[in-house]
């Protein structure tokens, strides 16, 4: 039964109509507040995703979280961002690690912390997220955060890349992307 419920967590979040690590059941009001947002209505939507946030909802969480750094339907506010974004991903919110390793990673709304970055990358990719499984190739073969390994790379882009993530494709079709695995030490 766990495992059917894992799989169906993962066609879920590949569907983006929840998140894996987050739990999957969805209200129908939140489910018409998502709708709301995905229609431009971020006023509403945020009006609305205010209540599930403060009820605990790992996914209202998150995504009130990304309209607080994004300006979406209230003005834009890093640190109100990375309170809702830390709440859902502490709640395991594949969505919300990565959005937090971005913000990490770029240095926006914090300090620009690398280790920080990758940390929630990973978090997100262990629930298979392909944003952030091409994010830690991308660290890797830069060595961003973490020390330069090509191999390591190369199976976060491949991962990255089954997942549907077009940058991810575009890195293992590229010629200057580093193909081979080195062994292991």
């Amino acid at each position: 039964m766990r495992l059917r419920q894992i799989f169906l967590a993962g066609l879920l979040a590949a569907a983006g109509t929840a998140q894996a690590g987050a739990d999957i059941r969805m209200t129908s009001e939140l489910e018409e507040l998502v709708g709301l947002y995905r229609r431009g209505d971020y006023q509403a939507a945020f009006k609305g995703l205010s209540k599930h946030a403060r009820q605990g909802e790992a996914y209202a969480q998150g995504l009130l979280g990304k309209m607080y750094a994004d300006g979406q339907g209230t003005p834009q506010n890093h640190a109100l961002a990375v309170e809702w974004l830390s709440r859902a991903a502490a709640r395991g919110d594949d969505l919300a690690q990565n959005r937090l390793g971005d913000m990490y990673a770029e240095g926006r709304g914090l300090p620009q912390d690398l280790e920080k970055a990758v940390a929630y990358y990973r978090d997100a990719a262990e629930q298979y997220n392909a944003a952030a499984c091409y994010s830690l190739g991308l660290a890797y073969e830069e060595g961003r955060g973490v020390a330069v390994d090509h191999a390591a790379a190369l199976r976060y882009y491949r991962l990255a890349a089954k997942l549907g993530n077009a940058g991810a494709q575009f890195e293992l079709d590229n010629p200057s992307t580093e193909q081979t695995e080195s062994p292991k030490q």
